[in-house]
């Protein structure tokens, strides 16, 4: 689940999420009753998985991470490097919203507002 793009209302990354809780209690011990067939289907597999998440995290490791976020490597989902909305959010905020954790941040990485709008 990649931002609002594809969950676009707050009710489905919650059920989203708790169904994967759902099942991680569910199946916690089921590891302990399953083997693999040795160079098998499934292990092939998960060998080529690791081995294309490994690709693309030296290639991310290459190029960097904003670069690779303005290709689209993710999921396809192009993000330019001096686009995006940044602290001023997707949607009107009230004006008496306040969160703390922006003003942290800004000391944090020693922003001045500009740099941080």
């Amino acid at each position: 689940l990649t931002e609002a793009i594809h969950t676009p209302f707050m009710q489905d990354r919650y059920l989203s999420i708790e169904n994967a809780k759902y099942i991680f209690n569910n199946m916690k011990d089921f590891g302990n009753e399953i083997t693999f067939k040795p160079n098998g289907i499934i292990e092939q597999r998960a060998q080529f998985v690791l081995q294309k998440a490994r690709d693309l995290l030296k290639e991310i490791e290459k190029k960097g991470l904003f670069q690779a976020l303005s290709e689209g490597i993710f999921a396809g989902i192009k993000r330019p490097i001096d686009g995006g909305r940044g602290l001023n959010g997707v949607i009107v905020k009230d004006p008496k919203y306040y969160n703390p954790f922006i003003d942290r941040m800004k000391d944090y990485l020693q922003l001045t507002n500009e740099e941080a709008n």
